[in-house]
Formats: C-alpha cells, sequence, structure tokens
C-alpha cells in the first residue's frame, strides 16, 4: 500500500512537510507522452508502432489548438466543403442568430435518439499531460509529470511546489486562478470535466479549491464554486446524475455552453498538492451560453433514463425463452426496416463465465454482407475475468438470486432488415430468455452500430500501444470496454500490480492528435487506480478488479461517450493506450469491446 511515508519524504524533497499518516498515494509516476506519429496504423497482429518522434505542438490540447494563429481549429464543416450540414441534435429557428429562438445546444444534446446520428461536431480535450519528455522530478520518469500543468497562472498565485509548469496562454483581464481551458473559437459546449488530486501535506487545508467558469463575457464568471461541493453533492447545479465522484475522481457531464469564448480556472490550491484535470469540449451550432439557473440536472438525467428505457413508440419486438442445442444457431429476430431496435435483454439461469463465454449473440443490418456485432455475451458485457453487476445508461448487468440479466440499450438503426442471430458453440445445450424493443421510427443521417473486439495478445512488443480503436469512413465513437491483466513495474519507485494503468490514452481523429491523457483509470472516469473499488454511474463503471495488493492486477471497466461526448469523425479515428509506463512487459493480456457507429453509404 503507496503512503505518505518515509519513502516519499527522503525522495521528494521539494515538499515542505512530510508526515507518515498512512494516507494513500497512488499514481504520482504517471505515463511518459507517446512517442506517435499520429498517422499511424496497425502493423502486425492489430498493434500500433510508434515512431522515433515526439508530436507535441500538433496536439488540439490547451496550450495550442483554437487558441493561437498558429495552430488555428477548423471551423465546423458544411456542405459546401464536403460535410453534411443537417444538424444531429434537437434544432431552432436561431441558427440564424436570433437570440431569442436559440436553446442551449449542451442541454439539446442530451438526446437518447440522437445517439447513433452522425454529425460533424470536432471533439477536443484539454489535459494536464506532461507535454516535454525531458521532464525531470522525484519520483516520476522523464515525460510522466501528468499533473500541476497549466495553460497560465493569472494573478499573483502561489507558487505549487512539486512542479507547477505554466504555458503561454494569455491572461485575459479580471481573470484570477489556474488557467485549465481557453477557447475563443466558440460556439461550443464543455462536454466532460475530469478532476482529482492528492496532498502530500497531512496538515494542509482541506477541500479549499474553487473553480471560476467565464463564458463569452470575460469580465466575470458565470459560475464560481468549490469543487467539494461537487463531490458531496450540495452544489445546486453540478450535482447527481451529471456529476459525482466515482471512484478516486470527480466527473462532471453537465453541459457548458458558449457562443464565443470560454475560460476555467481553478484557484485556491494547495502549494503541496497535486492535481489532474480534463476539459473536453465539442462544436456546436449557435447555442445560448450557459447559465446555472437554467440547467437542470436532475430534470435531464430523469429525462435520458426515460429515454433509455422506455422511449416514445417502444414496442416488444421479442419476448421468448429458448433451449439451444449443441453448436446450434437461432434466429431470434428478422425483422424488415426502417426501424431502430432500442434494447436487447438476455436472462441466463445459473450462469458461469464458461456458459457465457460460448454463448454469442450475431447482429447483421440490411444488406452487409458480414455480421455487425459477433461477440460471447461474456466478452460483450464485461463478464470477464468473473461475473460482475454493473449499470450505465447504455449497458447494465444484474444478478438476482440464481439468475444474470444482460441488457444492452444503445439505439441499433437499421435500413431494411435485422437480423439477430444467438450461437452456442458449446457441446451443452443451453437455455436463455430473449426481450427485444423496437421502434419503427428511424433516425435521420444515423449510422450503423458496430461492436468490434481485437484479439487477445501477449506478450506486447516494445515501441507499441494497444489500440482500442482503428476505424476508417465517416462514423461516430460511442464508447469501449476495456478487460486489462498486468503486473507490477518494479522499476518505478512505486510498485503495484495496477502500474500498468499508468498508460495514457492517444485520440487521433481525422489525422488531428485532439486528446492525450493521463492515465487509463483517468480515461475511465476514475483516480488513484480505482481507490474506491468498483462503481457505476450513467456513463462509467468499474465492474471488477484484483484490487492494489493481489498479483497479477486485472480490471473490467467501462466507459461510454455518448450524447454529448460523442466523438464523430469523417476520414478516420484512432485511439490507443501505451502499455503501463511505456512498459510492455507490465501488460499480460489486454482486451477492448469498441462501441461505433459507421455511415452505412
Amino acid at each position: 500500500m503507496w503512503t505518505r511515508g518515509a519513502v516519499v519524504c527522503s525522495l521528494l524533497v521539494v515538499v515542505p512537510a512530510c508526515t507518515n499518516d498512512g494516507a494513500a498515494l497512488p499514481g504520482l509516476d504517471r505515463l511518459p507522452p507517446p512517442t506517435l506519429d499520429p498517422g499511424a496504423r496497425p502493423t502486425t497482429a492489430g498493434e500500433v508502432t510508434t515512431t522515433p518522434r515526439m508530436v507535441r505542438e500538433a496536439s488540439v490540447d490547451a496550450s495550442t489548438r483554437g487558441t493561437s494563429a498558429e495552430h488555428p481549429r477548423p471551423p465546423p464543416m458544411t456542405a459546401s466543403d464536403g460535410g453534411d450540414a443537417s444538424p444531429t441534435t434537437p434544432v431552432d429557428s436561431g441558427a440564424d442568430g436570433d437570440s431569442a429562438a436559440l436553446v442551449d445546444r449542451g442541454v439539446a444534446a442530451f438526446s437518447w435518439e440522437s445517439i447513433p446520428a452522425l454529425g460533424t461536431e470536432r471533439y477536443r480535450e484539454f489535459t494536464s499531460y506532461d507535454r516535454d519528455e525531458m521532464s525531470n522530478f522525484p519520483l516520476v520518469p522523464p515525460g510522466n509529470k501528468d499533473f500541476n500543468n497549466w495553460l497560465a497562472i493569472c494573478g499573483d498565485r502561489p507558487t505549487i511546489n512539486y512542479g507547477s509548469v505554466v504555458g503561454t496562454a494569455p491572461c485575459d483581464a479580471n481573470l484570477e486562478g489556474y488557467l485549465i481551458a481557453s477557447d475563443d473559437s466558440g460556439p461550443g459546449f464543455v462536454s466532460r470535466f475530469f478532476f482529482t488530486h492528492s496532498d502530500f501535506d497531512a496538515n494542509a487545508p482541506k477541500d479549499q479549491e474553487k473553480i471560476r467558469i467565464y463564458v463569452d463575457d470575460l469580465s466575470a464568471p458565470v459560475y464560481e464554486g468549490k469543487l467539494v461541493d461537487w463531490q458531496n453533492g450540495t452544489d445546486a447545479t453540478f450535482k447527481a446524475p451529471l456529476a459525482e465522484w466515482t471512484s478516486g475522481a470527480l466527473v462532471s457531464y453537465v453541459p457548458i455552453s458558449y457562443s464565443s469564448r470560454l475560460r476555467i480556472l481553478l484557484d485556491d490550491l494547495s502549494p503541496t498538492a497535486v492535481y489532474y484535470y480534463h476539459v473536453g469540449l465539442k462544436t456546436s451550432e449557435p447555442t445560448l451560453p450557459f447559465s446555472p439557473d437554467r440547467v437542470d440536472v436532475a430534470a435531464i438525467g430523469a429525462q435520458v433514463k426515460a429515454e433509455a428505457t422506455r422511449g416514445a413508440g417502444r414496442a416488444v419486438w421479442v419476448d421468448s425463452s429458448r433451449t439451444l442445442d449443441a453448436n446450434a444457431t437461432v434466429t431470434v429476430l428478422d425483422r424488415q426496416g426502417p426501424g431502430t431496435i432500442e434494447s436487447v435483454k438476455f436472462t441466463v439461469t445459473n450462469p458461469t463465465v464458461q456458459g457465457l463465454s460460448t454463448l454469442l449473440l450475431r447482429a447483421t443490418w440490411d444488406d452487409e454482407g458480414s455480421p455487425a456485432l459477433e461477440l460471447p455475451l461474456a466478452l460483450l458485457f464485461g463478464q470477464l475475468p468473473k461475473l460482475a453487476d454493473f449499470e450505465t445508461l447504455p449497458m447494465a448487468v444484474k444478478t438476482n438470486g440464481t439468475t444474470v440479466t444482460l441488457t444492452i440499450s444503445l439505439p441499433m438503426p437499421f435500413a431494411t432488415r435485422a437480423r439477430l442471430q444467438v450461437v452456442n458453440t458449446s457441446t451443452a445445450t443451453q437455455p436463455f430468455t430473449v426481450h427485444v424493443e423496437g421502434t419503427d421510427q428511424s433516425v435521420e443521417h444515423a449510422g450503423r452500430l458496430h461492436v468490434d473486439t481485437p484479439v487477445r495478445r501477449a506478450p506486447m512488443q516494445p515501441g507499441t500501444r494497444f489500440p482500442i480503436a482503428t476505424l476508417s469512413g465517416k462514423g461516430r465513437y460511442v464508447g469501449a470496454l476495456l478487460l486489462l491483466e498486468g503486473q507490477a513495474d518494479t522499476s518505478q519507485p512505486i510498485s503495484s500490480p495496477l502500474n500498468f494503468l499508468e498508460g495514457d490514452q492517444v485520440l487521433t481523429v481525422d489525422g488531428d492528435l485532439v486528446a492525450h491523457g493521463t492515465g487509463t483509470e483517468d480515461f475511465l472516469d476514475a483516480g488513484w487506480y480505482f481507490m474506491d473499488g468498483p462503481f457505476s454511474s450513467p456513463f462509467a463503471a468499474l465492474a471488477s478488479t484484483t484490487g492494489l495488493s493481489q498479483s497479477p492486477g486485472e480490471i473490467t471497466a467501462v466507459r461510454w461517450q455518448v450524447m454529448t461526448d460523442a466523438v464523430d469523425f469523417q476520414s478516420s479515428l484512432s485511439l490507443s493506450l501505451e502499455y503501463g509506463t511505456n512498459q510492455p512487459s507490465t501488460a499480460i493480456q489486454y482486451a477492448s469491446v469498441t462501441f461505433y457507429y459507421l455511415d452505412p453509404k
């Protein structure tokens, strides 16, 4: 168990006050920025091979894209430049600039039926990742200091002792604090906010951190509050179900819309703490700016949950119990379109990992020659290496006595035909119940749901990354379920079987590097190696983990990027993970289940 004990105090000479208080402090040895070519594609066994150079200033992050003439962000695509200008979220008559008719685009994007609708909005992230591969700090390998990196420090603020690195973004008049997001190329909205920290000084004042949000008018913040109130659920706006503490981190999906400009700053930080942050942005049609009084997160959450579970026009298409012979296949749905499958639910009695691993779901849309989904239920629903309940909006697994119910609720549109088959690959009969709900309504500009998984591979080769998604064409990425197994990195000052979680994710869209993360569990909406254990939230869950001490280390977790947080691509998308602290030897077996929509044209 990691502590702020004698090891930290002897090595971390920049910390003025250390106490052996026994509090957990994992995750200090964050990943180095990868040596990644944005154009890299899978080579042998589907892995992404890196090149000898580091793409740094080309990254669309806090200090580059959209904030300078050198790296301007491209304007939203229109029909005239090859894009589809048709909106994919609820629209209004205010697109011509009539502010009286505008809607809040971030709020409007919380529409369940819009999940498969392909769009042209641009996605990017500001994060605290280490931009200097030669950085040198105690306990942190070169390039791994993914904390306390600011776009700018505005006003006279205390120095943070442990490696405060300041960028060159300008500070506008009246701004005070540590700048973590700055955009002058609206309209758009904040789609996700991630924050976690830990203090080396046990005697330092706790929970003083403030956040200030400026939208359009930079003379005064539209919101100012304490992050601990978000964590405790006492803030009037940033609260569950869209903002909550998960397992070691504070995560918010409360949309923050802006017409032209956005600034987000932290303040009242502890000089002896480390701070990690992500701020995800999406472009949008013209929008009403964010107002705390106008965003009712309880109403949004209730609306989305209702749409996900009992949307308008939904009917039961299949509700039957089957006993499938060994090595047999049964068609449970063959329906003419157009239409949308809204949910597929399996109920299995006396479930086992082996049984769910030999029962496959196969889905084929329209006239496609091959299935868009063909996976064992155990892999599709994250029931590896053991059975584990979790509940998110797009997917849930629930055990009730001797039965388990597995539900996927991502919309599955089709134009002419939808066919669902169940395959038994075992040598024994397999009973199950299947329940399918759908609607004859179709979604405009809808893609077709595809679910893929890379083949598990071991050992991992030096200079490679794990490819969560490598996609081409026009589509929308909406989430991934990760099943990762690894071991301790004994070269690190702080060694744990979960060291492989130090791997940063890197996201490239249409050839642009748009996101560089700060760790695998951070990408999965958690922190500090999932310090609070398994959790479920609307858009992420840790189904199972071996914890900090059991070796080898394993995690099964999912993060959805739907509605406000979906990632549209016009030609390509690549999402990958580093293996540990750029140490493939720490990874034993990796697998992912990737969910995305593709243009059927």
